[in-house]
Formats: C-alpha cells, sequence, structure tokens
C-alpha cells in the first residue's frame, strides 16, 4: 500500500487538534440525507467527501490545519450548488458551525480567506477589507466561517468582473461538464474483455466520474474474486498471491486507458487523474476465505499485493 504522506487535521472549537476522519464526514452526510427525506440521492455523499479530501490535500501551504466549521461551510456550499438545499441546512444543524465564530478584523478574515478562497493576495487582503468593513456597519464583531465565505465570494466577483478584459472568452459550462464526466455505460467500452467479464462477474465496478470528482474510483470484490478463480475456503497464500497480482494488473490497465481518455479531453497528463481503490468485503473475506481473525496491518499487506501493480499513488485505499 502505497502512504499518503500529507495528513489533513481538523481544529475544534475549544482549540484541540485531530485527524479528518472522511468516515465519519460521510456518515453525517448520510444522516443529513436521511433526515431531509433524500435517502436515494445519499450515494453522492461519497463522491462529496471525496472531492472535499482531494481538494484540502492539494492545497499549497505547509500544514493541512482546517476549523471543524471551514470544513463543514464548504460542505453545505458543496450541498447547495449541487442543488440539495435541505440537506446543506440538515447537515449544518448537526455541526460545529453554530459553535465557531470568526473575529471580523482585516487579520482574521484574511487567514481563513488565504486558505480557502483561491485568490492572489492582493485581492485577497483587498476583499478582506471589504468583508471586514461590511460586518462593522451591521454592528457584528464576530461571524460564521461561512457567511464570511459567501461575503467574500460575492465580493470576490465583483473585482473579478471588473478585471474582465472586453474580448475575454467565456468557457462553455456545458461542456467543460461533459469533458469531465463518463458514466458507467461511457467507460465500459474503454475496458479491456478481462475488465468488461471482471464487471459481469461483479468482482470489479468503476464509479462514474463526475465534475464534482473527477478522478477514477474502483471497488474490488475479494469474494467473488476468489470464486470466479475457483478458490474454495480456506485459502492459503500461495494460491492467492498470484489471482492479486493478476487483480492489480488488471485494474492499472483500466487505470491506464480510463486515465488515457480524460487526459485526452482535458489536454493534460494521465498520471495527473487522481485515482482510489475500495475494497469493501475485506474483513469478510478475511474471516470467511482466508479463516483468519480481521486485521488491519494483514489487511494492508493483502492490498499493497494489489496496489503494487498500479503505477501512480493512490489518492485514497479503502476497506469495508
Amino acid at each position: 500500500m502505497k502512504p499518503e504522506y500529507r495528513t489533513i487535521y481538523l481544529r475544534d472549537s475549544d482549540g484541540g487538534i485531530r485527524v479528518f476522519d472522511p468516515i465519519a464526514l460521510q456518515s453525517r452526510l448520510i444522516r443529513a440525507f436521511i433526515a431531509s427525506n433524500s435517502r436515494e440521492q445519499s450515494y453522492i455523499s461519497d463522491e462529496i467527501v471525496l472531492a472535499l479530501e482531494y481538494t484540502l490535500l492539494h492545497l499549497p501551504q505547509k500544514e493541512l490545519i482546517f476549523n471543524c466549521g471551514e470544513v463543514d461551510a464548504a460542505v453545505v456550499r458543496i450541498l447547495e450548488n449541487c442543488g440539495f438545499p435541505a440537506v446543506a441546512a440538515e447537515f449544518r444543524r448537526t455541526g460545529s458551525e453554530a459553535l465557531l465564530r470568526v473575529s471580523v478584523e482585516p487579520v482574521s478574515v484574511s487567514g481563513l480567506l488565504d486558505t480557502h478562497l483561491g485568490c492572489s493576495a492582493d485581492r485577497t487582503a483587498k476583499i478582506s477589507i471589504r468583508v471586514s468593513e461590511a460586518m462593522k456597519t451591521l454592528g457584528i464583531t464576530e461571524a460564521s466561517p461561512h457567511l464570511l465565505m459567501e461575503l467574500a465570494r460575492h465580493y470576490e466577483r465583483d473585482l473579478a468582473e471588473k478585471d474582465l478584459l472586453s474580448d475575454v472568452v467565456y468557457p462553455d459550462v456545458a461542456a467543460a461538464a461533459a469533458r469531465d464526466s463518463l458514466s458507467r455505460e461511457d467507460i465500459y467500452p474503454l475496458l479491456s474483455e478481462d475488465a468488461r467479464n471482471a464487471v459481469a462477474a461483479g468482482i470489479l465496478k468503476i464509479n462514474s466520474i463526475t465534475p464534482l470528482f473527477d478522478g477514477i474510483t474502483f471497488f474490488l470484490f475479494l469474494g467473488n474474486l476468489c470464486r470466479e478463480n475457483g478458490l474454495n475456503s480456506p485459502v492459503t497464500e500461495l494460491e492467492l498471491y498470484p489471482v492479486l497480482v493478476k487483480s492489480g494488473e488488471l485494474l492499472e490497465d483500466c487505470r491506464r486507458r480510463i486515465a488515457a481518455h480524460l487526459a485526452a479531453c482535458r489536454n493534460c497528463e494521465p498520471e495527473n487523474i487522481a485515482c482510489c481503490l475500495a475494497i469493501p468485503d475485506m474483513s469478510d473475506f478475511m474471516r470467511e476465505v482466508l479463516c483468519c481473525k480481521v486485521d488491519k496491518d494483514d489487511a494492508a499487506e493483502l492490498a499493497s499485493i494489489i496496489t503494487s501493480r498500479i503505477s501512480p499513488q493512490l489518492h485514497a485505499l479503502s476497506f469495508d
């Protein structure tokens, strides 16, 4: 298993720091979908967490430490932009944002915007002053990160529009979305015959690719993999090793084909396209097929046999 060298940390309202837990965030999102009568759309929670995590990991800053309220505000914005205002309201209600307040002084506002706005330093400084003055005009001395970010984005758009040249070419949003998207039906013809057989046998599943998380996400089911290869419980390491190696090579072949197609559409390098792998039945596989206890280190060792065949570093590897 190839390690991720950057770790995301969250700062609680009391100043304590903990490691960001994507599973806990996804659980909160699913509960928010269910509570707002949108259970059928809860599948998108996985893509929201992946998109958020990927963005945070690739921010150009030395330490990835964020306030819990800031992360909540980012999730709320994604939900609202995706057309789920009721889910966003429910998610906000159950979060820590209500406990977190940021001073409206320009220095404090600038610290928030430096991390999340994505502007030049000069423009961020101008926006910070505008936001601070607007808050003080309203008699507000402290505000939630979400409110400050929304006001900052308003001023950012205002400044951006003034800076545009008259001959600017506006991007075709629909074309950009089509370029960054691939449904499962689009992906299927790109695969080899072996990969299509693996999909049909329930060994491999590949998520559709959307602008929300525009990377490749594989799901590998080890139980079905062993059954298709005639391996009966208990399976020995000698029997299992070549099967895992072959599955890793199959995933790498799929990754190369899909990444090459996306790279041609996006005019980028295939290696720059994120790749994730989930093994949903790892615990059941270890108990029922290997007949051993479930151990995280042993699971990582099994996964490393597969991932060693995947060329770029995985963005995320998850079990169960």
